[in-house]
């Protein structure tokens, strides 16, 4: 009788199902799929080995199961023994696989469990840090393993040292300046600081002064920006020549929408700092922002959110100030792919960066791609500001590139709130950050409402 994989995920196309089914039979396993926890709870007794994103509940209901190995970055959530009626099964955790489609990295972490799971039962006995074939990082320890195929791995080995340290030992790691999420790190920090430099002498209103859109948005500027920028090193970049906008003679929230017939809206708006200038308008209340702070007020002056910018965005009678508000769409066969944006000052043009980059590049969904730690970047000199996820191997290669990382505490987050929705594969995808108050969430043909899994009457 062939051993059972449980695969819980919602996710799976049906070619890689396909050479999931091939490899587990070579190896005498059979794979069974859930839809979701609560279709596996009672379902998964015989199961050896659970992958996905389960709950506590399809743990404790799973009587033979020897290895759980999480997709998500809340691992540590199942570091509590007594969830396990095996008190020697394995606890991996397989998040973080940048550079790799949703659907590759199942196929990746699965073929490991099949392949490696005797060696891993030798080498568990021997205890230690194992950097195994293939890049696959291991954590051993007398009744928890922890298995990273990337930095959300690592960082979690960190995380279960602390909430078992009688559990878990030995850290030894070897990184190299190829790994993808040093590599996209660095890449896109560079990106940022020369985006940021153009910005601050290029942009203006369009009434008052005129941006060469053209030129801005060329590949061929693209190109020339890109060059200067090194694999190597950390720079510090200076607006590009002759890109200045010319003189014509004479608290933020976001929302994005799409529905059956291809239509989408991404909105975002803003009163800027909190409670705006402080001033209500009687009788209808609401309040007026103040967003004459984002105005230059001297060129080279910094403004309350660390911007600097050229003459182009200069206070003027009827003028609008320059902002960071990016409400973005991606097109993909002739309609929209992804409505996405964020609130959070400049966060919201760094956020909105990574979130196109992780859809577009990485195959996340939105669900993923909003819970990602964020990094955001505008010169050198400010820093390099790294969230907690990101892993203290690749922060350090960062350094020996000479950025300056300003690490986010792990109790703290940056301003970068992201949401957004996708349409892939015949189907909506609508996810919120949880830094703030908003939810994922669609509208039925009945008048129902469902919310982040939750179902409202009209």
């Amino acid at each position: 009788m062939a051993k059972k994989i449980g695969v819980i995920i919602d996710f799976l196309n049906d070619k890689y199902e396909r050479q999931l089914n091939a490899a587990a039979a070579k190896y005498g396993y059979e794979i069974e799929y859930f839809p979701s926890s609560a279709a596996a709870v009672g379902n998964v007794d015989e199961c050896e080995i659970l992958y996905g994103h389960c709950s506590q509940k399809v743990i404790r209901s799973a009587k033979s199961l020897k290895w759980y190995c999480c997709c998500w970055a809340g691992v540590d959530h199942f570091c509590d023994e007594s969830l396990y009626q095996n008190p020697d099964c394995r606890l991996t955790n397989s998040s973080g696989a940048y550079g790799t489609t949703i659907s590759e990295h199942l196929i990746m972490v699965c073929l490991m469990l099949l392949r490696r799971q005797m060696e891993y039962t030798e080498i568990i006995r021997a205890g230690g840090w194992e950097t195994l074939p293939g890049g696959i990082r291991s954590l051993h320890g007398a009744r928890i393993t922890v298995l990273g195929t990337g930095d959300i791995g690592t960082e979690f080995a960190r995380r279960a040292q602390a909430f078992h340290p009688a559990c878990i030992t030995g850290v030894r790691r070897t990184v190299r300046s190829s790994d993808p999420a040093f590599t996209s790190i660095h890449a896109i920090a560079e990106a940022m600081k020369l985006g940021f430099a153009d910005r601050s002498v290029a942009l203006g209103d369009p009434d008052f002064v005129q941006v060469d859109v053209e030129r801005l948005t060329s590949k061929a500027h693209a190109a020339e920006r890109y060059a200067l920028s090194s694999p190597e090193t950390a720079g510090e970049y200076a607006p590009a020549e002759g890109i200045e906008a010319k003189e014509y003679p004479g608290n933020t929230s976001h929302f994005a929408v799409m529905d059956r017939f291809g239509n989408a809206v991404s909105q975002t708006q803003t009163v800027r700092d909190w409670f705006g200038c402080g001033i209500v308008v009687d009788g209808c209340g609401f309040v007026l922002n103040n967003a004459m702070s984002d105005f230059s007020a001297k060129p080279g002056a910094l403004t309350s959110q660390g911007l600097t910018y050229g003459s182009a965005n200069s206070i003027q009678g009827g003028k609008t100030p320059l902002s960071s508000m990016a409400p973005s769409m991606v097109f993909k066969d002739g309609r929209p792919y992804l409505a996405i944006g964020a609130a959070g000052g400049p966060r919201i043009i760094t956020g909105t960066l990574q979130g196109i980059v992780n859809a577009v590049d990485f195959g996340m969904l939105p669900e993923q791609l909003v819970r990602q730690p964020y990094l955001n970047c505008l010169t050198r000199e400010q820093g390099l500001e790294l969230e907690f996820g990101i892993s203290e191997d690749t922060i350090r290669l960062l350094e020996q590139k000479g950025h300056r990382p300003v690490r986010v505490p792990v109790d703290q987050a940056m301003s970068t709130m992201l949401n957004s929705v996708m349409y892939v594969d015949g189907e909506y995808h609508a996810a919120g950050t949880q830094r703030v108050d908003g939810c994922g969430g669609a509208l039925l043909s009945d008048g129902h409402m469902v919310l982040d899994w939750s179902s409202q009457e009209d």
